[in-house]
């Protein structure tokens, strides 16, 4: 079980994940986000290979359409 912070909120996953794994399991349909680990803002290249560990801080930011 790794355990891990998503945007503020505790939560358990069955097994370590890729970022693209990560984001699809979200459901979030956008190529366009921003995801950081433990503030550390991760480049896009990495998201098929970069697994997350137990104990990580991830936030993942989309795009807002504002006025």
């Amino acid at each position: 079980m790794i355990r891990i912070q998503l945007n503020g909120q505790k939560k358990a996953l069955e097994e370590a994940l890729t970022i693209n794994q990560l984001i699809r399991i979200l459901q979030i349909n956008t190529p366009h986000v921003a995801v950081a680990i433990n503030y550390d803002v991760i480049p896009h290249s990495e998201f098929p290979t970069l697994k997350v560990k137990d104990g990580d801080k991830i936030d993942i930011l989309q795009p807002t359409q504002g006025g």
